[in-house]
């Protein structure tokens, strides 16, 4: 649907002329002031209305006098007015009273509300305000007033920051402005230069701050407005706003002129209003035009933010605009018209090529395709129109008009005029259908009833669609029906109950808007889903009684409308918006689809209708789709018609060859391609086939297109599709076509989709599109850069514009060879870009060409700015200027220079100097050469070593001859002749030579040789070098014998030599040699190395051996978790408890873990008597004791052993152990409870054989002690404790007993603390030891 703005004039009484209007802050509630238009009479009224403009004939104020000001309560119904003859009344909208308050003033000039409408302010032209308190009915109270020198001229209120809003600012007729309070006080804030215009507040900007001053160059203001924080927009009667935003200090203006591309001289414009809520600005202007542009930016900044909106033409100056509430704009002339304009859905229809738009709210336009147009106006406001081709039905709700298209559709008529309450009607033949509640009512056009369908009760109808010889209707419960109208009654042909219910999971509204097919089999209808549109059209197949849809919701996409063709019963064409955003453009599209049997929905083509400049989509007729436009053309046509797509040049065919057209187009969608050539088979037009091969660019259908190019005869365009044929892809295939065809947008646009940018490069060259082409090469087709600058050269050279061309040819980087050419013709031209250029191969070119013509001279200068050494020193030598040839060649270090003086020098009889030149050029076979045949030895040698292989063994063989066999067999090495040189070594005994070539043999080396090398070394006693060769050869086991003999250190690299790789010998072979190895790094202390081998050997008890030698706790560890086997877990458990593991947890956690993984418990039990033992000898904690031992018990009865009497000893000890353990803890656990049995348990202890073994006795006697001395028993304590002493001689008894627990003893029996304790006994000499040894 389309909105569009409609003006609804307000209705006032015909002998008053308005003068003021204002809305209602809070409701849609007009007010209007307005004057008796006969002169010499001074009555005035104010009177309301509602936002249809429609009289509230209760609400009405007349007075004796003229109106001079009104005003709203900010957000009660309560209107304040203000007269000439000073009266100041009330007007409560609710209770319809009027109040009048005490006369203060001889005429009221302004009248103001405070923000919060506790007070109103009047003020008049003597000077006066006054501030009154206003109840909720309306009754006013005389709270304050001032009086000033000054006539007062304008009165805002405005919100000061304070907690009493109760503010306003005044203007006087002084040039001052002052600002006041609800108590009369008053402050002057500052004073202008000229005469104030109008004072605006603007309500977003909060508290007062310092003030802006600014001048517009233009005229006098008409008008200002506020559009945002610090954003104020002026009218200086003129054909442009002007805009202002403060804080940046930027101005610009809307102009008229480029909006709608004409200068017009009365597009004055004299008001201005700004909606926030919808972000549009208003105009008015003295030729009766309302314009509007409506803000789509984030900064009002920019001046590209405002889209001008379609302007609004009514009659007469307008001299005031004001945004209301709904976004209504009440807009007034300066004679007798207050008007409301409002946002309205365009009502249109099409039918048969008749289409009508309505353009006002009470106007509309008939107009048939291709004819002239009517204006049509009725008396009441449009609520819908529709027509059959030959009639126009348009209603009110309340009012039905019936017009008639006669003498072909020149001449409109009225065929009908009545009443009918209806919502919705349709039109077909001399009927028309009327939606009344829950029936359907067929009329004449005059209004009597011939047929009523009813629908069941609650079944609103709410929409009628008429196609042919079918109507369909929708009701509010979602149900939808098909009438047959092709007999004298209609009949039903099939009815959808509790649609909505039915077509989705979600909540449906109501149905929008419904569409029949001109067969009545399908319905089409939009849906809207909790309040919103809904993505998909949505198709009911009558027949079937099935609910098809397509989807367009991908990207906030949505139908708008819906309109099937008139003729053929399977064409559907939607139109849809996208609802993303308020501000953003909907970019409309227009979709045809199919119907079919098989398939459903099947989308034909797509496109976007931004490009026609059109609105929204009315009808279609093949081969045309019908659309509304934005205004009338110059030629006064209201609407316009595009052709679809497959008909493009087909317009004006036959009907034959149209549905030709239309039935190919149809099975080729649906991929029937014998069908399609079947309904053109009897077609013999050119532009029919053209067209056809045109579709199939869209559909992609290269193979129907290669037939349709063939019956059109053109042999290259065939020819060009073959060539297309050898391409992968199909997208370069079908853009080929469309070139062909002369589609290069279309062509353009697959390139792009495709991502072939080499090819939509070439486009753009052969469509001369140079700079496009140079964009691509620049951003996606880099490869072709310099071919794109090359061909662009080409054609700037063909054009004549040289400079251009020598730039591109530059960018291509062919200027070298393709700037002469261009030039040579020129040469002083040519000589001078060459001079410019500085390019040295063009110096060169340049200097040869010189050369060419014996001008040396010059040539040298050009040879000298190219850095071209070799050519300067060829002209040197040919001058015969050698010295300076020389003096080129070291300075230029050039090997091509100094080869070509090297030659020029041998010629001339200078060997040396021609040897060592020729060293310089790295030409070392001329060198060797010149020294053979000159006798020069010296040099021979590195020369050789520096040329190649060939040119050793010559030198070698030299050498050789001259009994020079040091020389000759470091050639025949580095030649790769090792053979003759061990030969020559071998001969001569040069040991030196020979022990630089065995260090670069390898196993690929002849094993002959190697035996014979090693022999060599090993019969001098160069015993290392023998091994090293006996490994190179594979010979291990030897070499291992003569390690072992000679005790020669076995490194990890002669190891990691002999070591097989897994695979490449026999498992057994492989690992007695790793053992061996082992077995000797072992020996030689090479532990880790001898682990490796161990273990890569597979035997990890040695392995494990040789690592705990290493004493690298960690890998142990991990040795052992690696390994998993029972020896070496035991030996992993056996090292640990070598280690502190009292102080290490994590240690004491391995060695349980090894010891019970390796099976051997009697070792885990005997850990844990070590554990017991530390518990107690420690930190005296029989508890944890008798813990480990418990465990040692469980881990010993577990245990295998081979000597089970000895298993069972040490079963029954521990046995013993753990109960002399459990009685003396049992003893401590009851000394609170039971001190007398805890006495007695521990002297039956103490008279046990072998407690010691268990419990020490020291520990018994503390227990014992301790009781005594707290229960002051110091006596028999202290008998104890000498017990203690002649149990165990010598015995520290401070070690068993609290050192306070013997000071109280001794001092409670005056004993000396001295005596008793035993000896001093100073530190054990194996402690020492072991702490120095820890220290270590």
């Amino acid at each position: 649907m389309s909105v569009m703005f409609f003006d609804f004039p307000v209705s006032a009484p015909e002998s008053y002329t308005p003068i003021d209007a204002k809305w209602h802050g809070k409701s849609s509630l007009l007010a209007v002031a307005s004057q008796e238009r006969r002169q010499g009479l001074p009555n005035g009224s104010v009177s309301l209305y509602t936002h249809d403009g429609e009289h509230l004939p209760e609400s009405t104020i007349q007075r004796a006098a003229k109106p001079t000001v009104i005003q709203w309560h900010p957000t009660l119904k309560l209107l304040a007015t203000g007269w000439e003859s000073g009266e100041l009344i009330l007007w409560n909208e609710v209770t319809h009273m009027a109040y009048e308050c005490k006369r203060m003033h001889e005429n009221v000039a302004c009248l103001e509300w405070s923000f919060d409408g506790s007070r109103l302010f009047s003020a008049d032209d003597e000077g006066i305000m006054c501030i009154w308190r206003i109840s909720k009915t309306g009754k006013a109270t005389l709270t304050y007033d001032l009086k000033i020198d000054s006539g007062f001229t304008h009165c805002v209120a405005i919100d000061a920051g304070r907690e009493d809003t109760s503010m306003v600012i005044l203007g006087t007729y002084e040039k001052s402005v002052i600002l006041a309070d609800a108590t009369a006080s008053s402050s002057h804030l500052f004073t202008v230069s000229d005469k104030i215009f109008d004072i605006t507040y603007d309500t977003d900007s909060g508290a007062l701050k310092d003030n802006y001053e600014f001048k517009m160059s233009g005229k006098l203001f008409s008008c200002i407005e506020w559009a945002g924080p610090g954003v104020l927009v002026a009218a200086t009667s003129e054909n442009q706003l002007r805009i202002w935003c403060s804080d940046e200090g930027d101005t610009y203006s809307l102009s008229l002129s480029s909006e709608r591309g004409e200068f017009i001289p009365s597009d004055i414009i004299q008001a201005i209003s700004y909606n926030r809520a919808n972000r549009i600005l208003a105009a008015t202007s003295r030729n009766g035009m309302v314009f509007m542009w409506k803000f789509q930016g984030d900064s009002f900044t920019d001046a590209d933010s405002w889209r001008f909106l379609t302007p609004i033409e009514l009659k007469s100056s307008l001299v005031s605009c004001h945004w209301g509430q709904n976004d209504l704009l009440l807009v007034r002339n300066e004679t007798d018209t207050v008007s409301i304009l409002r946002e309205h859905i365009m009502r249109k229809h099409f039918s048969h090529n008749t289409a009508v738009v309505q353009v006002s709210s009470t106007r509309f336009v008939v107009e048939m395709h291709n004819r002239d147009s009517h204006d049509v106006d009725v008396d009441f406001t449009i609520k819908g129109l529709c027509t059959d081709g030959s009639c126009i039905c348009v209603w009110s709700g309340q009012d039905i008009a019936v017009f008639e298209l006669v003498k072909d559709g020149e001449v409109i008529r009225n065929a009908g005029h009545f009443k009918c309450a209806t919502s919705v009607c349709a039109l077909q033949g001399g009927s028309i259908f009327t939606a009344e509640n829950n029936k359907i009512h067929i009329r004449t056009h005059q209004g009597t009833s011939k047929q009523v369908i009813s629908l069941p009760e609650n079944n609103n109808v709410t929409l009628l669609h008429c196609n042919g010889l079918f109507i369909a209707a929708a009701t509010d419960t979602g149900t939808l029906g098909v009438w047959d109208l092709s007999r004298h009654e209609a009949r039903l042909v099939s009815v959808r109950n509790r649609l909505v219910q039915q077509i989705t999971p979600f909540h449906v509204d109501n149905v929008k808007e419904i569409a029949v097919n001109c067969s009545g089999t399908y319905v089409s209808f939009i849906a809207t889903v909790d309040g919103n549109t809904d993505g998909s059209i949505w198709v009911w197949m009558v027949e079937s009684d099935a609910i098809i849809s397509q989807a367009f919701g991908v990207g906030g996409r949505f139908p708008i409308s819906c309109q099937w063709d008139n003729v053929d019963d399977r064409l559907l064409v939607c139109e849809t918006h996208i609802l993303s955003s308020e501000d953003a453009s909907p970019n409309p599209e227009v979709t045809a689809i199919f119907m079919t049997p098989e398939s459903g929905m099947v989308v034909h083509h797509t496109m976007p209708t931004t490009p026609h400049e059109v609105g929204p989509l009315l009808g279609v007729q093949v081969p045309w789709l019908f659309f509304a436009l934005r205004g009338k053309t110059d030629d006064g046509h209201t609407i316009k018609s595009v052709p679809m797509r497959d008909f493009i040049g087909l317009e004006n065919a036959d009907q034959d060859t149209k549905k030709a057209m239309l039935e190919f187009s149809y099975q080729l969608t649906v991929g029937n391609l014998d069908a399609a050539f079947k309904s053109v088979r009897a077609i013999d037009n050119s532009s029919v086939w053209e067209n056809m091969a045109r579709m199939c660019v869209t559909n992609k259908r290269v193979d129907v297109a290669a037939v349709c190019m063939g019956k059109l005869g053109n042999a290259a365009s065939a020819r060009v599709l073959r060539e297309a044929s050898n391409e992968r892809e199909l997208e370069p295939k079908v853009a080929a076509l469309a070139i062909q065809l002369g589609m290069y947008e279309q062509a353009e646009s697959i390139f792009k989709d495709a991502g072939r940018y080499d090819l939509l490069n070439r486009l753009y060259q052969d469509l001369g599109r140079w700079d496009d082409a140079v964009r691509i090469a620049l951003d996606n087709d880099r490869m072709n850069l310099r071919n794109t600058y090359y061909r662009y050269a080409k054609h700037l050279e063909a054009l004549g514009n040289l400079p251009e061309a020598i730039k591109h040819y530059e960018l291509s980087e062919t200027h070298t060879f393709e700037v002469p050419r261009l030039l040579f013709a020129e040469p002083a031209q040519l000589e001078e870009y060459i001079k410019k250029s500085r390019n040295k191969s063009l110096l060169k070119w340049w200097a040869q060409y010189l050369e060419s013509t014996q001008e040396f001279e010059e040539a040298r200068k050009y040879y000298a700015a190219a850095d071209d050494a070799l050519s300067l020193v060829r002209v040197y030598c040919y001058c015969e200027e050698i010295n300076k040839a020389r003096d080129l060649v070291k300075s230029s270090h050039s090997k091509a220079a100094a080869f070509h003086l090297a030659k020029t020098l041998e010629d001339m009889g200078e060997f040396e100097e021609a040897v060592q030149l020729f060293s310089q050029a790295e030409s070392f076979n001329n060198a060797i050469r010149l020294a053979k045949e000159h006798g020069l030895k010296q040099q021979m040698l590195s020369l050789a070593l520096k040329s190649t292989k060939g040119d050793m063994l010559s030198a070698a063989e030299y050498y050789e001859s001259q009994g020079a066999y040091d020389k000759a067999v470091m050639l025949y090495h580095k030649a790769g002749r090792v053979s003759k040189a061990l030969e020559i070594s071998f001969q001569y005994n040069l040991f030196q030579p020979l022990a630089e070539i065995t260090q670069s043999l390898s196993e690929d080396t002849d094993p002959e040789l190697l035996e014979k090398a090693s022999n060599f070394f090993l019969n001098n006693r160069q015993y290392e070098k023998a091994v090293n060769l006996m490994i190179v050869a594979s010979r291990f086991h030897e070499a291992l014998d003569l390690i072992s003999k000679h005790n020669i250190f076995l490194t990890e690299e002669w190891a990691e030599r002999m070591t097989y790789t897994k695979g490449e010998v026999d498992k057994k072979v492989r690992n007695a040699l790793l053992t061996r190895i082992a077995d000797i790094c072992f020996a030689q202390g090479s532990h880790q190395l001898a682990t490796r081998k161990f273990t890569q050997a597979g035997q990890y008890v040695n392995a494990m051996k040789s690592l705990l030698k290493c004493g690298d706790t960690n890998r142990i560890i991990f040795f052992a978790n690696k390994c998993r086997q029972k020896e070496v877990y035991v030996l992993a458990a056996n090292y640990l408890q070598s280690l502190n593991w009292r102080r290490d947890p994590e240690i004491m956690k391995h060695i349980i873990s090894f010891y019970t993984k390796g099976r051997a418990l009697d070792s885990l039990a005997s850990f844990y008597e070590a554990c017991a033992g530390v518990e107690i000898d420690d930190y005296q904690n029989y508890e944890k004791a008798l813990g480990a031992l418990n465990e040692a018990l469980r881990s010993m009865s577990r245990a295998k052993m081979k000597d089970l009497d000895l298993q069972e000893q040490r079963v029954a000890s521990l046995q013993q152990r753990i109960e002399l353990i459990r009685r003396f803890v049992a003893a401590k656990q009851i000394a609170q409870e039971d001190p007398q049995e805890m006495m007695t348990q521990c002297q039956q202890l103490l008279q046990e054989r072998e407690i010691d073994q268990a419990v020490r006795v020291g520990d018994i006697y503390g227990v014992i002690v301790e009781h005594l001395a707290s229960q002051e028993k110091y006596s028999e304590a202290y008998d104890s404790m000498q017990d203690l002493r002649k149990r165990i001689p010598n015995v520290n008894v401070a070690y068993y007993v609290n050192m306070r627990v013997i000071e109280a003893v001794h001092n409670a029996l005056n004993i000396p603390l001295g005596q008793g304790q035993g000896p001093v006994v100073g530190p054990d000499e194996d402690d020492i030891g072991e702490e120095i040894e820890g220290q270590e």
